[in-house]
């Protein structure tokens, strides 16, 4: 426990440090400023290598709120005018990329067994959500190129997940089953949607009712959001589908929930929040890009 404070409040520093070095030296890009900054402080002090974030943890701390912020700020009607070719992208696109990097892996190195190297490239096939949006922020794109790629990184999680659990279970046992795959992805897919789709609108549904009540005050809005993405992704994982899912489909559910700027304490609560998230997704793209120097 102690060892995790220790690396929390080295990475907060190092966060701190390189977003000033970025405002001195405004030409320098603060993704490749935290990565130089995370490797200079790994080679300084070795015993860093000794702490370890597990795969858990970091999607619920890190993916879960980036994710949902992602849906929140999404517009829910133009995914689905596109649904066509950003189901096409999130499940054809990923599963073709796995099958060529695999075959391609296979083939270049040989003593990779192919299960193996179809769970590599089930690892890197999904596109990310964060820097997709990091992306279309930085580059020119019309509309429709930002709604299907931003579509697309929302949910291809589940093709990579699934096909990476399968592949690994392959590579491991040797037992293959299409008819198990299918099932698998189905449960995960749909099962996440349904039951973020499910959370999000008890969540929005208990909000207007206390808006009406005139019991809603920016502190709780703002609190209401930030738990809101955890109890999503725990609850969906604890009923055996993707938190992933669950998490991009509530935070669409909960898009909507937000209202109408007709009032003084309604346009505060949006600019808190706003103004709240901003400093989130800020703190944990520094945070991953750190640890990914480390």
């Amino acid at each position: 426990m102690v060892e995790i404070l220790e690396l929390a409040l080295v990475v907060l520093a190092c966060v701190i440090g390189s977003a000033i070095l970025c405002q001195v030296v405004p030409r320098l890009s603060l993704p490749l400023v935290q990565i130089a900054v995370g490797c200079a402080v790994a080679l300084l002090v070795p015993a860093i290598h000794d702490v370890h974030v597990s795969s858990e943890l970091f999607l619920v701390l890190f993916i879960a709120p980036l994710l949902f912020n992602e849906a929140r700020n999404t517009e829910p009607r133009e995914l689905w005018e596109n649904k066509g070719a950003i189901l096409s992208l999130a499940v054809g696109l990923v599963l073709l990329t796995v099958l060529a990097v695999g075959f391609a892996l296979n083939w270049f190195v040989p003593s990779i067994p192919l299960a193996a190297a179809f769970a590599c490239a089930a690892a890197l096939a999904p596109t990310d959500a964060a820097a997709v949006g990091a992306l279309a922020s930085s580059v020119s794109l019309k509309k429709r190129q930002s709604t299907l790629l931003s579509g697309e990184s929302l949910i291809n999680d589940a093709s990579g997940v699934v096909a990476f659990q399968f592949a690994s279970a392959a590579a491991l046992t040797g037992a293959f089953s299409a008819i198990d795959v299918g099932a698998e992805f189905a449960r995960l897919f749909f099962g996440g949607i349904a039951v973020g789709a499910a959370l999000g609108f008890a969540g929005r549904t208990a909000a207007r009712l206390l808006r009406r009540g005139g019991y809603e005050s920016t502190t709780t809005n703002v609190l209401y959001e930030v738990f809101s993405p955890f109890f999503v992704f725990l609850f969906a994982e604890w009923a055996s589908t993707s938190g992933i899912l669950a998490v991009v489909a509530a935070g669409l559910v909960m898009a909507e929930r937000q209202p109408r700027l007709t009032s003084s304490a309604a346009a505060q609560r949006q600019i808190v929040s706003n103004g709240f998230w901003r400093i989130i997704v800020f703190l944990i793209n520094s945070v991953v890009f750190t640890l990914l120097g480390m």
